[in-house]
């Protein structure tokens, strides 16, 4: 059986291994303010995508007027893009889908 993490797609996925080293230097409180300035001025940048930095242990999110706290944020995809969207999806129609379902 083929292993799908020994192939060359799966590689370059992670950036031949420097991916979670990357994140976590840029999580890292000497270089987060730097990205927190500079990411959201780069055109076509996904920036709910971005690295969380390392020391927040949660994030508090809103939707439908309820409030709700995430954790992990660094590990968590989810987490992540609420921090970047200080307390929303960064996608509108991610926001408005859970808006919708939570209303």
């Amino acid at each position: 059986m083929n292993d799908h993490l020994r192939t060359f797609t799966a590689r370059r996925q992670s950036w031949f291994g420097l991916k979670l080293p990357v994140k976590t230097a840029l999580a890292q409180p000497a270089l987060h303010p730097l990205l927190r300035t500079i990411a959201p001025r780069i055109r076509g940048l996904k920036i709910g995508r971005l690295p969380a930095p390392i020391e927040l242990t949660e994030i508090r999110g809103r939707a439908g007027g309820a409030d709700f706290i995430l954790v992990e944020p660094f590990r968590c995809e989810i987490a992540k893009e609420f921090y970047w969207g200080r307390g929303r999806r960064t996608e509108p129609e991610d926001a408005f889908a859970l808006d919708l379902m939570v209303a």
